[in-house]
């Protein structure tokens, strides 16, 4: 008798094994989708005004200085730095900045419409701390930032870094 067990349990095995469909496992596509929209490396930001829309690279600044991504429109270079859930006391910082032109916009989203996006008062929400040619955006409301960037086409820009402190 037990020589009939031991064919049939194997042959049970068998079939059970055989007949199992193999489960589609995703979590690698998930996880590559996660990790592409936490960098956003690909995204673009838009200043919009009635004349024109200018789209940019986005940077989303880290707590390591990094060097900024640029996009070039017309006779300026753009960059979007998009800074989110920023608490009280946070410090954006911007390094050999040059003759860079810095607009601060209190927004969730890296589009702006000019005269319609909420913008950062200066007074209520952050202060500006300037060291050469270093600039330190403190903060005092907590909120999502988007910091647009303007200079000249024949500026290096290089030698920019944002991070966060």
């Amino acid at each position: 008798m037990f020589n009939k067990i031991i064919p049939i349990s194997f042959l049970i095995s068998l079939v059970a094994i055989v007949s199992c469909k193999k489960k589609a496992n995703n979590d690698d596509q998930a996880a590559a989708l996660a990790l592409l929209l936490t960098t956003n490396t690909s995204a673009t930001c838009t200043s919009e005004s009635p004349v024109v829309t200018i789209s940019f690279l986005n940077n989303i600044p880290t707590l390591t200085q990094a060097n900024i991504n640029f996009s070039q429109a017309g006779v300026s270079k753009f960059a979007g730095i998009q800074a989110k859930a920023l608490t009280v006391n946070r410090n954006v910082a911007f390094k050999n900045t040059g003759n860079i032109i810095i607009s601060v916009n209190k927004t969730s989203e890296c589009k702006i419409v000019n005269g319609t996006t909420p913008v950062a008062n200066p007074v209520s929400d952050y202060t500006l701390t300037t060291t050469g040619s270093n600039y330190t955006y403190r903060i005092l409301a907590p909120g999502d930032y988007v910091f647009i960037l303007q200079t000249p086409t024949n500026t290096d820009t290089n030698t920019f870094t944002v991070g966060l402190e």
